[in-house]
């Protein structure tokens, strides 16, 4: 006799409550099952975080920097209209002439770069996906106070002060310091190839200037005037590799490349920075790009930074899910042997219920509803269990990367789809535990279940 759905669930509910220790001791076990593979899907989402944020954040690849023996042209315009600045003050003590000089040399330098037709060759490599060029200069910030700096160095002529180091890009996501996300862009928007007179400046230069989105700057080299906007503002720094006041991050203005061409009248580019669709066409496209740079320019392969964090990752990835496989293993075998004698305990019930001409298949849907509502139960306790596994076991795998584009990433603890996937994967488990200790009862005829319980 098969009986209502409803009679089932109500007598499922029944068992459950009256035998508190047999359904805490199934709870107990079922919620191990539950918390390990929660607590799996949670690192290892953590782990597939950090390898997509390296895969396609960062970007991995290769970056063409310029070389002061390189082929371009040296413009001598701007090398006078810099030296002119040292000129206004014959008092000026040597430390400060030294600075001038030093001043002109960086914009010189600039001079010597990559040009055009040579950076579109990197950026035509087999697997290069997407590619910025980047042109550095200094200029002057008309009406602007420089974030100040404490270096010790004492300039006496303050048109030294007033220098804006200006890097103009085709694509400010993939620039210095952004690439590495040691730069935030608080507000607005990235600079791109389609971007003109645009800027994103520091959020210390733009609260010091009261500068917002939209604001103008108008940037100064020489007789050479660009008007820009303000499209976005971005936080952090980096390390500091010079002493003047332009070396700092605070100090730094991304524009659009076509500024930067203009400022230092010069279309001569600085560095190429180019990122593969693939990892596995890196090695390729860095001997290409050797071929072209002909010991001109330095190739730099920027995977070789997280190259060691890969392999850390990986390493974690497999024996993480190893450990949490074992205990998977482990609390099923547990739980199918609980199960055994669960089914066993109740025999005497087994048989009354098939005296009373109940059919084995409702006796079963019992047991399986009262296995799904201690689930239910633990699959709340492992949901707590499991966020507070996977962030331990996150923080500190991420705490142990010394790299702070990594280790600062946000990382999401139990990601929707990956515990609903494991809350489920562990209710199907417990299940098919329980109709493998259910076999001997669906195999056994109604005779044995009642000569069994004496």
């Amino acid at each position: 006799m098969y009986q209502p759905i409803k009679t089932v669930l109500h007598r499922s509910w029944i068992s459950v409550v009256r035998k508190p220790r047999r359904s805490a001791m199934l709870m107990l076990i079922i919620t191990l099952v539950l918390t390990s593979l929660v607590s799996q899907a949670g690192v290892i989402a953590a782990i597939e975080c950090v390898q997509e944020n390296i895969n396609n954040n960062i970007g991995l690849g290769f970056n063409v920097y310029s070389k002061s023996n390189s082929d371009s042209n040296v413009n001598k315009s701007e090398v006078a209209d810099l030296e002119a600045v040292g000129s206004d003050s014959s008092n000026s003590d040597s430390s400060n002439s030294s600075e001038t000089n030093k001043v002109s040399s960086s914009v010189n330098n600039s001079q010597f770069g990559i040009s055009l037709e040579k950076a579109k060759m990197f950026s035509s490599i087999k697997g290069v996906k997407t590619s910025s060029y980047e042109s550095e200069t200094l200029a002057y910030a008309r009406g602007m106070k420089l974030v100040t700096v404490s270096s010790g160095l004492r300039l006496d002529n303050d048109k030294l002060k007033s220098y804006e180091g200006v890097i103009g890009t085709t694509s400010s996501k993939l620039a210095s310091g952004f690439q590495e996300g040691l730069y935030n862009l608080e507000a607005g928007k990235h600079i791109d190839s389609q971007s003109s007179h645009s800027a994103i400046v520091h959020k210390a230069f733009a609260d010091k200037n009261n500068l917002q989105i939209g604001s103008e700057i108008t940037l100064n080299q020489g007789n050479r005037n660009v008007k820009v906007s303000v499209v976005g503002i971005f936080s952090g720094k980096t390390q500091t590799k010079g002493i003047m006041p332009y070396d700092i991050s605070e100090n730094k203005i991304f524009t659009d490349i076509e500024t930067a061409f203009t400022l230092s009248s010069t279309r001569s580019i600085n560095s190429v920075r180019c990122v593969m669709s693939s990892d596995d066409l890196l090695h390729n496209a860095l001997i290409e790009a050797r071929k072209i740079s002909k010991g001109k320019f330095d190739v730099e392969d920027n995977s070789s930074r997280f190259s060691a964090v890969l392999q850390s990752v990986k390493s974690v990835k497999s024996m993480v899910t190893m450990i949490f496989v074992i205990l998977g293993l482990v609390g099923i075998l547990i739980l199918i042997l609980v199960l055994v004698f669960f089914v066993r305990s109740r025999v005497h019930e087994i048989g009354v219920f098939v005296a009373l001409g109940i059919h084995k298949v409702s006796i079963a849907a019992q047991m399986i509803f009262e296995i799904i509502i201690i689930s239910l139960v633990s699959a709340c306790l492992s949901l707590v269990f499991g966020a507070f596994s996977s962030r331990s076991i996150g923080h500190v795998m991420l705490s142990s990367i010394s790299d702070s584009s990594i280790s600062s990433l946000h990382i999401p603890i139990l990601p929707f789809s990956q515990t609903v996937f494991a809350l489920l994967l562990g209710f199907i488990m417990a299940i098919l535990a329980l109709l493998l200790a259910l076999i001997p009862l669906f195999v056994s005829k109604p005779r044995s279940v009642l000569s069994s319980m004496s």
